[in-house]
């Protein structure tokens, strides 16, 4: 007869915490802060995610540098620049190499994705009005443009 493990015991169960992150990462790639905070939150102690995340890095279920690459290029293709896609993954946890390969990988022009961000939000024209002008610039500089990308939305038409 099978004994029945209390939540506690399945917690720190390394198969089963493999088995959720199996899971979690079938859906789409994470990095390794996502799927520490993911696993948490069902209750695994820190110890076996350590070995769950381990696990799937050598069994390259999990690798960040692809994990980044794809992300850079979902984030641009959504209109959003490189500081803005930099930052984001600096708040997961990701490595600034491994940031700066990615970026430096995207084979998008960030100059021409600045220019159709600003023409798809604001039309084809450059305004005349100086606040409006501001108003565009402002919203370039928040999806994560570099002062040179603005300047070249700006002037080209």
């Amino acid at each position: 007869m099978k004994a029945k493990l209390n939540k506690n015991q399945l917690c720190n169960s390394l198969p089963v915490a493999v088995q959720a992150a199996t899971a979690i990462l079938s859906r789409r790639d994470h990095c390794r802060k996502e799927l520490f905070q993911k696993l948490q939150l069902r209750g695994f102690d820190t110890d076996i995610i350590a070995q769950t995340i381990q696990y799937c890095v050598e069994q390259n279920w999990l690798n960040e540098a692809e994990y980044a690459r794809i992300y850079t290029r979902l984030r641009a293709e959504r209109g959003y620049g490189a500081n803005r896609i930099r930052q984001e993954l600096q708040q997961k946890g990701l490595d600034s190499g491994l940031i700066q390969q990615a970026l430096m990988a995207f084979e998008g022009d960030w100059f021409e994705l600045a220019l159709l961000q600003r023409q798809k939000r604001f039309g084809e024209f450059w305004p005349t009005e100086f606040k409006l002008q501001q108003k565009q610039q402002r919203h370039l500089f928040q999806r994560g443009f570099s002062q040179e990308q603005i300047h070249y939305a700006c002037q080209h038409q």
